[in-house]
């Protein structure tokens, strides 16, 4: 069925002033068209509307006519690549159904400018927001437990990110390139931060690390220029290579054990600091 038959069939009067938008292809053995307002519709090849369950893989990739999504109640998932490179996307309404963002979902959506991630979703995985350059503001609800590898990197125009604490880890890279955030809480449940978790966060200049984490990974706050303070918690076994390499501005770095044998399990080369005095115990 083409273009122009779905609309005759669809009989909802000017087709023309109600869809932004048509895909021509199959997903799943139906046609997916989005209205004005942003609400997505998916129809089989009579014109008969059909219920959506998820969104699928790559559906609206490279569309970059489409400005506004809201994805149908009761959705489930949103599939890898669902929205990829829709670079006129600017803002997305995601149901309290929806139980994982999938790979590359919304990756290099450049004008996406804000994301209210619902308490049902469960995972935000590989690449979900990566390169969304013009992200400024994201909440994620508690509920998500799992933020995937580079989920945010190249968020350039981030500035604050609240991890809530049903959050156990934080994957590698997820915040790398997030070059203007400068506020970030990292919610009570993270026991592990990823390899260049916040590498190039040049803003950050203070970070809280709860007492649950037990591992930082390589290089995870490298280049983080503005950082000048830094508390190792007793519970914290593993400190990875370069873990704060070329952060200038760094002052202290405060061990809460009562022994310095986590320093002496450390490599100088670490720190990426030329005074060990900065280096302090508990008491």
């Amino acid at each position: 069925m083409t273009y122009p038959e779905l609309k005759i069939a669809l009989d909802i009067g000017d087709p023309e002033d109600v869809f932004l938008n048509f895909v021509p292809m199959h997903c799943d053995g139906k046609y997916y068209a989005v209205c004005d307002e942003g609400d997505i519709h998916a129809f089989d090849e009579n014109g008969k509307e059909q219920k959506i369950d998820y969104i699928p893989p790559a559906c609206f990739r490279y569309n970059r006519s489409l400005t506004k999504a809201v994805i149908p109640e009761n959705t489930m998932y949103i599939d890898n690549c669902a929205f990829y490179a829709c670079s006129g996307l600017k803002s997305v309404t995601i149901p309290n159904s929806v139980r994982r963002i999938g790979y590359g979902a919304f990756l290099d959506c450049a004008s996406l400018d804000h994301m209210l991630i619902p308490n049902s979703v469960t995972d935000i995985e590989i690449k979900a927001f990566a390169n969304c350059t013009n992200l400024k503001n994201v909440t994620i609800s508690n509920g998500v437990m799992s933020i995937g590898w580079m989920a945010f990197v190249g968020c350039r125009r981030l500035t604050d990110i609240a991890i809530p604490d049903s959050v156990t880890r934080l994957g590698n890279s997820v915040f790398h390139d997030c070059i203007n955030l400068k506020n970030v809480t990292i919610g009570k449940g993270v026991t592990s931060i990823g390899n260049d978790a916040f590498h190039n966060c040049y803003e950050l200049a203070h970070i809280e690390i709860p007492d649950n984490v037990v591992k930082i990974g390589d290089y995870a706050f490298a280049y983080c220029t503005r950082l000048r303070h830094i508390t190792i918690s007793s519970n914290i076994t593993h400190v990875g290579y370069n873990a704060f390499a070329c952060c200038d501005s760094l002052k202290s770095i405060v061990f809460e054990g009562k022994t310095m044998k986590q320093v002496k399990d450390m490599p100088y080369y670490s720190w990426g600091i030329k005074d060990m005095s900065v280096i302090q115990a508990g008491l």
